[in-house]
């Protein structure tokens, strides 16, 4: 009877592990437990039977300890590797909200760093981490004078990587840019492997133009940490400004295959790609970030901009019309717009559209000589004689092309007005107009 009683609770228990097995993902455990849950079925068919005798007994009592002892090890296995697998480090920026500089709230990191120190009293490291933690509830207040002074006070106690990082991240969160690199010096100074003082570095350089310098800072941080997407796409963020495209994309691509979901790096490889005029690549780019965030305006703009190129003018103004609908005052849309619909012989909408843009920014040149130049190809030459006048007015100096054609066309129309001279319809001039309209895409 007891016999019974044991091999049915332990057919009970070996169930409850496959199923456990199952639930949390060990999958080691269940054909394991199977193997158990035979050998309890099998006991109790013999017991029922009264086939039972002590060299059986035996054996099923060694089959059952040799699944427990499985089952230890797979344990035992799997704690061990959760231990070796550390959590991720916290920050208090959000690389999604394109905070890509490092503010540390994860309390590990500086207890770490702490206990290191066995030469320093408790009392002294206590006041350091709770001076630490003071500072990051001041920068989560949005309180930054407060949350630099606690940091230092916690490095006057203590002094430590961790907090010299959350200064310079402060710092840089204010646009303090030289103080942020010379606080990520002295965080490098104690911890030569820190990927965050690294990522500071960069973008406190990267904002002073210091191209070099921020090339060097990310490349750094891409070899302490080679699996954080993060570092790859601002090594490709620097590349592009620089305007080495290839570096650019290589990057972008890298920290794809980290993050494959994280949009900027689609859009701006796409933004790469474009300025090599690998379009067709570029669209796929700039179509993968609208799929993966349908309010990403300049997604759409960038995408119109590389229809435009490629003559498919309709789908470009479409993709113009979906980024104004985001974002109505994105002037730049409007202007390349009005030049999509110039190229489709649709002068009155564009120039609805070069009006728009100047009504957002009077001083848009491109604008001015856009609109001169439809109101030109129309025959309505006072207009243009203005708007020609308006883009002189604007206009740098090293413009020249430009500057020669709306000069001549000044001239010209000037004698034309003084001549009371009528226009003929859509004549050379006005078609090779038309083709300097075209031509003067910004």
């Amino acid at each position: 009877m007891y016999f019974l009683v044991i091999n049915v609770l332990l057919a009970l228990f070996f169930l409850f592990l496959i199923f456990l097995g199952i639930k949390i993902k060990i999958w080691s455990y269940v054909p394991v437990n199977l193997f158990g849950l035979a050998i309890s079925g099998l006991a109790i068919i013999l017991d029922s039977l009264n086939s039972l005798n002590q060299l059986r007994i035996l054996a099923l009592f060694l089959g059952i300890a040799g699944v427990f002892i499985i089952d230890f090890i797979i344990t035992y296995r799997d704690i061990h590797d959760e231990d070796l697998e550390e959590p991720e480090v916290q920050y208090l920026t959000n690389s999604s909200l394109f905070e890509h500089h490092k503010i540390i709230s994860d309390e590990r990191v500086i207890k770490r760093e702490l206990d290191a120190h066995s030469d320093i009293s408790f009392s002294d490291k206590l006041q350091a981490l709770q001076t630490w933690k003071l500072g990051n509830r001041a920068f989560e207040n949005a309180n930054y004078p407060e949350a630099i002074g606690n940091y230092d006070l916690s490095c006057n106690w203590v002094p430590t990587a961790t907090a010299y990082i959350n200064q310079s991240g402060v710092l840089i969160h204010q646009k303090q840019w030289d103080d942020a690199i010379e606080l990520s010096q002295n965080a490098v100074h104690l911890n030569a492997e820190s990927y965050e003082a690294y990522m500071n570095f960069g973008i406190a350089y990267q904002h002073l133009s210091r191209f070099s310098d921020a090339i060097d800072a990310f490349s750094r941080a891409t070899e302490i940490e080679p699996n954080k997407f993060e570092a790859w796409y601002c090594l490709g963020n620097v590349y592009q400004q620089n305007k080495d495209y290839e570096k650019s994309i290589d990057c972008y691509t890298k920290s794809l295959k980290l993050n494959a979901d994280y949009t900027e790096s689609w859009y701006n490889k796409g933004r790469a790609l474009a300025n090599l005029e690998r379009n067709d690549e570029a669209m796929k780019c700039f179509e993968q970030a609208i799929q993966r965030n349908r309010s990403h305006f300049r997604a759409y703009y960038r995408l119109a901009n590389v229809l435009s190129s490629l003559d498919f003018n309709e789908e470009a103004i479409e993709n113009y019309d979906k980024a104004l609908k985001l974002r109505s005052n994105l002037v730049e849309a409007w202007n390349n717009r009005g030049i999509a619909l110039n190229k489709i012989g649709k002068l009155n909408e564009a120039i609805k559209s070069y009006k728009k843009t100047i009504q957002i920014n009077p001083e848009y040149y491109e604008a001015w000589m856009n609109l001169a130049l439809a109101q030109d190809t129309l025959g309505k030459f006072k207009q243009a004689l203005v708007s020609y006048q308006k883009f002189r007015e604007f206009v740098p100096p090293e413009n020249e092309k430009y500057i020669s054609i709306s000069s001549r066309r000044i001239g010209e129309i000037k004698e034309r007005l003084k001549d009371n001279i009528k226009p003929k319809k859509q004549s050379k001039k006005s078609k090779q107009r038309k083709q300097e309209a075209d031509a003067f895409i910004e």
